[in-house]
């Protein structure tokens, strides 16, 4: 009952998708970044010419099939993760073709992508952390003692401000994650507002924290940032890491260990201390909680036994809430057969 004009799919693959990407307002500089490298490495030189319309699903299969197989270094060819990335591009470029009338349908119909297999994720111990921490240059201690407590990411760690740490005497000392420090095309910049309106948040800190970070302010004054580079601008990852995480990490003898699972790491502790999932959400900075439990739900407890336990001593307890002299107050009677009835019932209901 629609029409769409054939002309319209005619439209080359690869003018609409530059039009598309022109018309992408809310998204950041690394996820443009992403798109852009997507584009021009691997789905304009497979569909750039092609009629939108010319397009089929076994072409798509084709070309996940040819990608799946290239090696971008000998012995190397792309992981499951990189592969379903260039598709999801692709997926979303013909989409919003169909909304706008240019086909009447997609060609990502029921295509099989390569399955990704995780690798078990890393976490530090509290002893780790420690030793971790002893091993860090004094001016990185406070770094590594939020990053592990608070899980906050590279980026807003580096971004930090003074302004936004709150020790107030009489409160629970707190920081406010607004802005982050962005890498885009090999150059990094400030970001006012965070990665989303989720990662905006104010994490009130553990002592633990609050002390090392105290320490760290009056030891390493600067205007404008909580962790500033020793020449005075903001940290960048690729110096930090070259510079300082590298040995200290062997130094402490957990190396291999990247700087991001920290983050992992402080969910860990959270979870292990009794966090729910809604409270992981919200100090991770997550915007959907199933991020949270595709990332974290394996480390909430799943103890069924501990469960039914809890459940059948909250029934018995309230069983005998209800028994003898609790049973004649709630009816407001004395007569001893109808007490005795109650007490019965509540038996066979549990």
């Amino acid at each position: 009952g629609h029409f769409f004009d054939p002309a319209n799919a005619k439209k080359p693959f690869g003018k609409w998708a530059e039009k598309y990407l022109a018309q992408k307002l809310n998204i950041g500089r690394r996820t443009r970044d992403k798109y852009r490298e997507s584009l021009d490495n691997h789905l304009l030189p497979a569909f750039g010419n092609m009629p939108l319309g010319s397009i089929t699903s076994d072409r798509v299969q084709e070309w996940v099939v040819e990608i799946s197989n290239t090696e971008y270094q000998p012995g190397n060819t792309y992981s499951a993760e990189t592969i379903r990335g260039h598709y999801a591009v692709f997926a979303a470029i013909m989409k919003k073709a169909v909304a706008r009338g240019l086909i009447s349908r997609s060609p990502c119909v029921e295509i099989e992508l390569p399955k990704v297999i995780r690798g078990e994720r890393r976490y530090l111990s509290d002893d780790d952390v420690v030793l971790l921490v002893d091993a860090m240059p004094g001016r990185y201690k406070a770094l590594v003692v939020i990053g592990s407590y608070l899980g906050l990411r590279w980026q807003e760690l580096a971004g930090l401000r003074r302004d936004t740490v709150s020790m107030k005497p009489g409160e629970t000392p707190a920081l406010r994650v607004i802005s982050t420090i962005e890498r885009s095309n090999g150059k990094y910049m400030v970001k006012e507002y965070g990665k989303s309106a989720a990662a905006r948040r104010t994490l009130k800190m553990p002592d633990c924290a609050a002390t090392y970070l105290s320490w760290h302010l009056a030891e390493f004054p600067h205007d404008v940032w909580v962790f500033p580079s020793p020449k005075g601008s903001f940290l960048r990852y690729d110096n930090f890491r070259k510079r300082v995480w590298q040995g200290a990490t062997q130094a402490a003898g957990v190396a291999p260990f990247d700087f991001h699972e920290l983050r992992h790491t402080a969910a860990a502790f959270m979870i292990a201390e009794g966090a729910n999932a809604l409270q992981l959400k919200r100090r991770m900075g997550h915007e959907d909680i199933r991020t949270t439990f595709n990332i974290y739900g394996h480390l909430f407890d799943d103890d069924e036994d501990a469960l039914v336990e809890r459940l059948d001593r909250r029934a018995r307890v309230a069983a005998r809430r209800l028994r003898a002299s609790d049973v004649r107050d709630l009816l407001g009677v004395e007569d001893a057969d109808i007490i005795e009835l109650a007490s019965k019932k509540t038996e066979r209901a549990l």
